[in-house]
């Protein structure tokens, strides 16, 4: 299995984009200093520090030392800082080529603005979203609640200016909601619907409707349903949703 499968499959399973190991290490620092620009890239669009948050070096100092330009180049785009030491002297960019290639990386690679960063990371939960409804879909083909959410936040992702809260309650309904599949979905949904600014004019008042709403709408007819460790998970994203300011 290839490091961007890994990468995928360790995400849409719930593994901490930043966790780091007793070094401070994040799994970006593994991935740019083996040179694995596909996992760094999907790393990034996931939500990783493009610094690491740690470590004794950066994951552009781990690339850079052993000469991956091509994922020097993508940190470089999603803002990675350049550390003192890691561009080259003149005399050794004009003594070794490799220094010299390093030194037109540092120099040529274009940053990408915030809004470019934001629409990578949105393409990428939304194929995240469609990789979990596939496999759920594998489970149970039939299962059309699971296909109408899907549809709902394909659409909501293609025209973002279709998505209102109003769209929301529309697109998730207790129809909806009949297994954990379903609530992981809708929860991405709620998750993308947040990170666009979709709730961030309402008041006080609508912000209170809006999460109760999806608290009994959405969450709490999935949570009656379930016993053992379903219940478990669903009951730990509850928690999240609510810590999150998705419900209450």
């Amino acid at each position: 299995m290839e490091w961007a499968e890994v990468v995928a499959v360790l995400l849409d399973a719930g593994a901490a984009v930043d966790a780091a190991d007793n070094d401070g290490e994040t799994p970006l620092h593994a991935a740019a200093r083996h040179g694995r620009s596909g996992a760094v890239g999907d790393l990034l669009k996931a939500g990783a520090c493009a610094d690491g948050g740690g470590g004794r070096v950066s994951p552009l100092q781990a690339a850079a030392e052993r000469q991956h330009l091509d994922v020097v180049r993508v940190l470089l785009a999603w803002g990675a800082s350049v550390p003192a030491g890691v561009r080259p002297k003149r005399r050794a960019a004009l003594k070794w080529s490799a220094a010299l290639e390093l030194v037109c990386v540092l120099h040529t690679t274009r940053r990408l603005n915030a809004a470019e960063c934001q629409a990578a990371q949105d393409e990428w939960h939304a194929a995240a979203a469609r990789r979990h409804a596939r496999a759920v879909a594998a489970v149970d083909p039939t299962d059309d609640a699971l296909v109408a959410v899907q549809a709902a936040f394909d659409g909501f992702v293609v025209n973002p200016a279709s998505l209102t809260v109003a769209a929301l309650m529309a697109a998730l309904t207790p129809h909806h909601m009949r297994d954990v599949g379903c609530l992981l979905l809708a929860h991405q949904l709620l998750l993308f619907a947040d990170r666009v600014g979709v709730f961030a004019r309402e008041t006080p008042a609508e912000a209170r409707a809006r999460r109760s709403h999806f608290f009994s709408h959405v969450y709490q007819p999935v949570v009656r349903t379930l016993v053992g460790p379903d219940r478990a998970v669903v009951g730990a994203l509850v928690q999240l949703a609510a810590d999150g300011g998705l419900l209450e």
